[in-house]
Order: C-alpha cells, then structure tokens, then sequence
C-alpha cells in the first residue's frame, strides 16, 4: 500500500522518536536538578515510564525485521 511506512522507514521513524522521548525525558530531569526543584512523582513516573517505551521499540523493531527476512524467504 502506498503511503504507509514499512520495514526500514518504520523501524528509523521508531528509533528517532525514542531518541527523543529519552532526550526530553533527560533535560527535563537536568532542569529539574539545576533549578534545585525537588524531584516530584511525576519526575519519577516518567522516567519509569521509559522502560515499557524501550521495550515496545525493541519488539516492534525486532517483529518487523523477523517478518521483512521471513517474507522475503517465502517469496
């Protein structure tokens, strides 16, 4: 189908936003420990929250480079 991401493009498009997610998830962290802020529940939430993140990245990724090679052996 035209105009839906496939394979590799998905696979990049996935990665640069869990580049981003951690990088946003880092400043905000450093912002927080320069501003001498205390770290609120949220702060600690958020980053928890980026280990379930990873690892629907990791999956997805992985699943999607197990069916592009499965489906060019069957083909």
């Amino acid at each position: 189908m035209a105009g839906y991401l496939q394979g590799p493009q998905m696979n990049r498009l996935s990665v640069a936003l869990g580049v981003i997610a951690f990088v946003a998830v880092l400043l905000r962290l450093v912002a927080r420990s320069k501003s001498k802020a205390s770290f609120a529940i949220d702060d600690y939430w958020i980053s928890v929250s980026l280990v379930p993140f990873f690892g629907m990245i990791a999956s997805s990724t992985l699943c999607r480079c197990l069916y592009i090679q499965t489906s060019s052996i069957l083909d």
